[in-house]
């Protein structure tokens, strides 16, 4: 049909012409595109089955390079437990082989000290004494100091230290006998107690090791005030 008017009753068309040739060309394209089709769906199929292939052996690869990583584990973990087993043994060794049973020689050393003084000394619960004479109070103070020195040990169980300190001695406090309590005074007043000071000392001592601990008997310790307000007591 070529065309028609408004009502549909008047229209005009065209006679088709022979498409016989035409459609031997659709036909023979038709099956060129089948043929093609036909082709590349088995090339698909070929490379389909290539890459499955190739991904079991991937698989089976992975598979094996498990196996061996776990093998190789196992060898790692029992490495480091047989080295572990070694070291303890030779820290046992060694822990053995440092109790001693001489140290002969000299050896420096370094520390912090703190002591509690109480001129009336302490009772067995280690409380300060409570004076007992109005002329005799009991006098408390803290010292805080580091000591450095060298302590010699000679063969027989005897030995020697020389040390140095350098002490905080804090205000002190006093209690008399008949319940007073103040702050202490350093000579006349009003200089309160409480001062700064370095102290050269020496001292003997005797010493033993019993099962394998250091016990060391120190006798007076003597020594000359450096600095401080007593320099040269």
């Amino acid at each position: 049909m070529q065309s028609s008017d408004p009502s549909g009753k008047n229209i005009t068309c065209v006679a088709i012409p022979n498409v016989s040739g035409l459609q031997g060309q659709i036909s023979t394209e038709t099956a060129a595109r089948q043929a093609a089709d036909t082709q590349l769906q088995g090339a698909i199929g070929a490379e389909t089955a290539a890459r499955a292939a190739a991904g079991t052996q991937l698989q089976n690869a992975i598979n094996a390079e498990a196996t061996s990583r776990g093998g190789m584990d196992a060898m790692l973990l029992q490495g480091i437990q047989d080295e572990t087993a070694e070291r303890k043994a030779a820290d046992d060794a060694l822990r053995n082989a440092v109790i001693e049973t001489s140290i002969v020689g000299s050896y420096t050393f370094t520390g912090p000290v703190i002591c509690l003084n109480s001129s009336n000394g302490f009772n067995t619960d280690l409380t300060p004494k409570a004076a007992t004479s109005p002329s005799a109070s009991t006098i408390i103070s803290q010292l805080t100091a580091v000591s450095y020195g060298t302590r010699t040990f000679n063969a027989g169980g005897t030995g020697t230290v020389d040390l140095t300190t350098n002490s905080i001695l804090s205000p002190s406090i006093f209690y008399t006998s008949t319940n007073g309590v103040g702050i202490g005074f350093n000579g006349t007043a009003p200089n309160p107690s409480g001062s700064v000071s370095v102290v050269a000392q020496h001292a003997d001592f005797t010493w033993e090791i019993v099962n394998g601990k250091l016990y060391i008997t120190e006798d007076t310790v003597n020594g000359t005030f450096m600095q401080g307000t007593r320099a040269g007591w």
